[in-house]
């Protein structure tokens, strides 16, 4: 349906809702209103619409944002309203000119979504990565890292000079964007680190959820690369308060009182030289990473599959690494993989092996045995949890352990591979990106066959293969 044929069906919806709440009136012995009659929202000022309308009016918003392709930047409450609030002025317009236009109506809605107030410049997300006072200041695109004392340097006069201005000018200390800063300064206070991200036209409502995954895009990396257990200490400021005294106390049946109490902010142990190790996992992977993250606060909507498979991964991996039971974490972490494997829809968990060997392994065969049977020990695992099989938390916590050995580079292997698809063969379909990751590990594979057929090794590959046609036999 046309973005017309939709607010054509919202305006009958409203209408037939006039007319039920008007019989209601009329006649208080009516039937009760059946439940798809019921009143869902307010249109047009202070009229009611049913359910059906509704669906029309969010149906009409979704297209009108994708014809203007700002899907990305918009948020569909506010293109609800523009429609909604063009829909009042074309009726008040038709009464004085007794003529109706409802592409009159998108054209004006469609102004009002370009003219909507965006935000643009830097989200600042307070971190905690690791416990090392090393001047920190990474670039990855729009996306950097610094240190406290970085940030510091760059901002905190900045921020001190605006809450000055804001008490003056109210007065006291009540002043909200005074109120505002000072929160946020005590709330970020325990947090070694700053991820500062910029973004250009986004609508509020959107810009902090945007920026806010393109910082844990890249704080993944450092997390796919951190010692097992170490992950989840890697995080951004959240919804909860961090924290940095942490106490246990005790009583024993003698009526004595113990316990613990340390001080100290959370974060990974992680080695000092943390940011350069991490700059040299990456290698020459560094200009693909800074324009992935990029594509992610661009604001162009996520259609293209590859990107579509990269964002999906990440937000699993997020996921799985702010998780607190091993269990889910690793369903996230399989999932993600076999987001990124693209898999065909039989033989998944042979493919998923295969393809995780392929890119964890650089070409060395005993990493593609070692890779592969940790990866074929975490599918197990995984698929014991979902189908219920209860496997022991140390089991799910060591399948972790052992596929994080190798996590870092099977990732970043498979996001070349990726992103060689989209920029050489442009697919335009999931179905298009299977066929054509297929043909790119089998190119993959046919070359590491011939270098081990030249160094007289073993092919792990078919080692692979023939264990799972007698294990299926």
């Amino acid at each position: 349906m046309t973005i017309a044929e939709h607010l054509e069906a919202v305006m009958d919806e409203v209408d037939k809702m006039d007319r039920r709440l008007a019989a209601c009136l009329k006649n208080p012995d009516r039937k009760p209103l059946g439940r798809d009659e019921i009143a869902f929202g307010n249109v047009l000022g202070d009229r009611s619409i049913t359910p059906e309308g509704a669906r029309h009016l969010w149906d009409a918003a979704n297209v009108l944002l994708e014809r203007e392709k700002l899907q990305s930047r918009i948020s569909v409450s506010t293109a609800q309203r523009c429609l909604d609030t063009e829909l009042q002025a074309e009726i008040k317009r038709a009464r004085e000119k007794d003529r109706w236009s409802y592409h009159g109506v998108v054209k004006r809605a469609a102004a009002a979504l370009h003219d909507t107030k965006t935000f643009s410049g830097n989200c600042f997300f307070p971190a905690f990565i690791t416990h090392s006072d090393e001047a920190i200041n990474l670039t990855f695109g729009p996306v950097r890292i610094v240190s406290r004392d970085i940030f510091d340097a760059e901002y905190s006069r900045l921020i001190d000079d605006q809450i000055l201005r804001a008490t003056k000018s109210n007065g006291d200390r009540d002043a909200p964007l005074a109120r505002i800063l000072n929160g946020w300064k005590t709330q970020s206070e325990p947090y070694a680190f700053m991820v500062i991200v910029t973004i250009k036209d986004f609508e509020q409502s959107i810009a902090r959820p945007v920026a806010r995954q393109a910082a844990e895009f890249v704080l993944n990396l450092l997390r796919l690369m951190a010692p097992h257990r170490m992950g989840p200490r890697i995080r951004l400021a959240g919804d909860s308060k961090p924290e940095t005294e942490q106490a246990f106390l005790t009583l024993t049946d003698d009526g004595v009182l113990g316990g613990i109490f340390s001080q100290g902010g959370e974060g990974a142990i992680l080695p000092d030289d943390w940011s350069d190790a991490l700059l040299r996992n990456i290698g020459d992977a560094k200009p693909m990473i800074d324009a992935l993250a990029d594509r992610l606060v661009c604001g162009d909507p996520f259609t293209d599959p590859v990107i579509e498979r990269i964002r999906y991964a990440d937000q699993l991996f997020t996921e799985a690494f702010q998780d607190t039971s091993p269990r889910q974490a690793l369903v996230k972490i399989v999932s993600a993989l076999e987001a990124l494997c693209v898999l065909p829809r039989d033989e998944k968990s042979r493919t998923l092996q295969l393809r995780c060997a392929l890119a964890g392994s650089r070409g060395d065969p005993d990493y593609i045995r070692a890779v592969r049977a940790c990866v074929a020990n975490a599918y197990r695992v995984r698929n014991d949890v979902v189908h219920g099989d209860a496997p022991e938390l140390h089991e799910a916590a060591n399948a972790i352990a052992d596929l994080q050995l190798h996590l870092f580079h099977i990732v970043l292997h498979l996001w070349k591979l990726l992103v060689w698809v989209h920029n050489t063969k442009k697919p335009q379909s999931i179905r298009a990106l299977r066929r054509e990751l297929k043909l790119a590990f089998e190119t993959e594979r046919q070359r590491y066959e011939e270098i081990w057929n030249r160094m007289g090794l073993e092919n792990p590959i078919d080692a692979l293969i023939d264990e799972q046609t007698s294990r299926h036999a």
